[in-house]
């Protein structure tokens, strides 16, 4: 077990927490593994509600990243940058690309 590491930018509908958790390695070239930061959900630094709100803003009609970081601030009172933005926004077109095809199929079907 390696020591407590501090992420001091987690971004939540309530503002930016403070989370310290304890990580895990296998071995000296094993992945390294959070089991509270995987029980709680967190992606990207951020919760699930907060990966929620960024891709709502970021999916919404004519949303930009500057739109979408003001609307972020003014839900979670939380200062985050157009690089989180890209992370997170990256992290959940990849979690749904698989659904990706049957999606667009239905939206033509309909």
């Amino acid at each position: 077990m390696r020591d407590k590491t501090n992420h001091s930018q987690i971004l939540t509908l309530f503002g930016i927490i403070h989370l310290i958790c304890a990580t895990y390695r296998r071995g000296r070239a094993g992945k390294v593994i959070a089991p509270l930061e995987k029980s709680l959900g967190i992606e990207c630094g951020a919760s699930p509600a907060a990966l929620e709100l960024v891709g709502q803003q970021m999916a919404s009609a004519g949303a930009s990243q500057r739109r979408a970081k003001e609307a972020i601030e003014a839900r979670s009172r939380a200062k985050i940058g157009h690089e989180k933005i890209r992370t997170i926004v990256k992290s959940l077109a990849s979690s749904m690309e698989e659904h990706r095809q049957d999606c667009q199929l239905q939206q033509l079907q309909s």
